[in-house]
């Protein structure tokens, strides 16, 4: 097995808490649609997709009409307004990040979009601390995890074979596009339950249990 050379994180409840602040959009989302947020039924689901992909989601799964684009602009609006919260980093995150930072490569493979990275980057200067490598959804034309690409488009980017990569993931669609990528994947449990990451190489409650 080949050594770990970087270290690829996911964003959302991964290296930043904006959990919340998505339970509170989709409550806000549903409510004007008619119905009553289920998390433990529907967040799963919308964790690691594109925001119109999530819109959609719900839309099928509870039952209203729209088209994805219409609702995904919908979707956006309620979040960015919701954003100008103070967002802060994941417990653990500070730590690991300077433990690693001078012995591995590392970048960032998100599903949020470039002007929310923009809204975090001015709070939590993630540019300055991740050099500049932080890969968006929005850079590979909006194909969301489960799909490999935005890890393997990461990986390119920083000049390292995905074998040599470990992905740090919070969501099962996420370690899923992490393992298609062939990238080794820790998941942590800060915002999903242990059974629903058992396709992780590794699951841990914090980052002080990771092992590279």
């Amino acid at each position: 097995m080949k050594p770990i050379k970087a270290v690829i994180f996911d964003l959302e409840g991964t290296i930043i808490d904006t959990e919340d602040i998505w339970d509170d959009c989709a409550v806000e989302f549903l409510k004007r649609h008619g119905h009553v947020y289920n998390r433990e039924t529907t967040k799963h689901l919308l964790m690691g997709g594109s925001i119109a992909g999530g819109a959609a989601i719900m839309r099928d799964l509870y039952g209203f009409e729209g088209d994805a684009e219409t609702l995904g602009a919908e979707r956006r609006a309620i979040f960015e307004e919701l954003l100008q919260r103070e967002v802060t980093f994941t417990p653990g995150f500070e730590d690991f990040y300077a433990k690693i930072r001078d012995t591995h490569k590392t970048a960032i493979a998100t599903s949020m979009e470039r002007r929310f990275i923009h809204d975090v980057d001015q709070r939590l200067h993630l540019n300055q601390l991740f050099d500049g490598h932080i890969y968006s959804i929005e850079d590979i034309g909006f194909i969301a995890k489960p799909n490999p690409d935005i890890f393997l488009h990461a990986a390119k980017a920083i000049g390292i074979d995905p074998a040599e990569c470990l992905a740090i993931e919070d969501a099962p669609h996420g370690v899923e596009a992490a393992k298609r990528a062939g990238m080794r994947v820790a998941a942590i449990t800060y915002t999903t339950p242990r059974a629903k990451l058992v396709a992780a190489d590794q699951i841990v409650g914090q980052f002080s249990e990771i092992k590279l």
